[in-house]
């Protein structure tokens, strides 16, 4: 049996984050940082992360997963928070995964925006031998857009009406007097500009060579465009969506096709 990990704190620019040390099983490979995804979406994918760090490990690939600032259990307040402040921390978490396993290969592993994320953060670390993108944001102002329109239609569904046109919500963003929620996470005018910054294709020359995208169910046409442009290797793995609301639940035999197919082949 997979021990559960060891769960510990470290800190990033004075703030205090929590995080867990999933150990390989047998000699340690390689080692994997998690960057998770925003809001929602990272409580709805904890459990995929969580099977396929214990497959990884199992194959030797020890994981560090940890809680951004203002997120889970670390210190702030996500409506005060950066993505900024979140690029620290994975600078941080980095340091912490070399000292759990010094001198073993290190790689970055992100979902959605902790993907962007992963990827944005490459230029700023060193020794970053893999970078494994799971459903990447491409663009970040063409998916904050989608999400909100998402959103207001949930809301007419639910409600019977919207709380008002995406394209009002975007246009008080822009002014800087506005703030809109994303499932009960609320994003105001600095982080709406930092999400409209991200632009994967912008930063592609700061990724290692061993990098590769995952894509679930069926592949999306922005994220094939990027492939294409990038020349980037990318896979489609036969599971639905793992963060959105859903009533799939991943098991074993999620971590162990994630492993396998989502991570060991690049690294």
């Amino acid at each position: 049996m997979i021990p559960s990990g060891e769960p510990f704190f470290f800190h990033s620019s004075g703030r205090r984050l929590f995080g867990l040390w999933q150990g390989a099983t047998s000699e340690t490979r390689s080692t994997l940082l998690y960057c998770h995804p925003f809001g929602e979406e990272k409580k709805t994918a904890h459990r995929a992360f969580v099977e396929a760090a214990r497959s990884l490990a199992a194959q030797g690939v020890g994981s560090l997963r940890f809680d951004m600032t203002g997120c889970g259990d670390s210190e702030g307040d996500f409506a005060d928070a950066r993505l900024a402040h979140w690029l620290e921390d994975i600078a941080s978490a980095w340091g912490e995964l070399a000292r759990r396993e010094p001198g073993v290969p290190r790689g970055l592993l992100g979902l959605r925006m902790g993907a962007s994320l992963a990827a944005m953060a490459c230029g700023r670390l060193e020794d970053v031998s893999a970078l494994i993108l799971w459903q990447p944001i491409i663009a970040g102002k063409a998916e904050f857009i989608s999400d909100l329109r998402r959103l207001l239609v949930q809301q007419m569904m639910t409600g019977g009406k919207a709380g008002a046109h995406h394209k009002d919500a975007i246009a008080a963003l822009e002014r800087g007097d506005g703030k809109v929620e994303l499932d009960g996470y609320a994003v105001a005018c600095p982080m709406y500009k930092e999400i409209c910054a991200i632009d994967l294709h912008r930063i592609r020359s700061e990724f290692p060579a061993k990098c590769g995208v995952v894509q679930f169910s069926r592949p999306q046409r922005n994220i094939e465009a990027f492939l294409r442009a990038a020349k980037i290797p990318g896979i489609v793995v036969d599971l639905p969506p793992i963060w959105p609301r859903t009533d799939f639940i991943p098991e074993s035999r999620t971590g162990e096709l994630l492993a396998r197919e989502g991570v060991m082949r690049w690294l």
